[in-house]
């Protein structure tokens, strides 16, 4: 095999390792996430994902695993979520 052949699948395994790490690290983040209150901001970033303001504080949520529920909660909605769950309870009163 080849020096470039090498460095190139080298190049693929470290990128597919930083990717799978970045993935997994940031859901077990918004698997940690626990709030309950009404949506008080929500915007969405450049790659579609949402981030929500709750009682002054912010919630990133850039795992694709949560655009399920993220892609329905609009400003004013009342939301809970627990720690350790994927689910996330949306109340519409308006």
């Amino acid at each position: 095999m080849k020096l470039h052949s090498k460095i190139g699948i080298i190049c693929i395994i470290a990128f597919l390792a930083i990717t799978f790490y970045g993935y997994f690290t940031t859901r077990k983040t918004e698997m940690n996430y626990e709030f309950n209150g009404v949506v008080e901001h929500i915007e969405y970033t450049e790659k579609g994902f949402p981030v929500i303001t709750i009682k002054n504080v912010t919630y990133d949520f850039g795992n694709p695993h949560f655009l399920e529920y993220t892609r329905k909660i609009e400003r004013g909605d009342s939301v809970m979520k627990k720690a350790g769950s994927s689910e996330i309870k949306i109340m519409r009163f308006h």
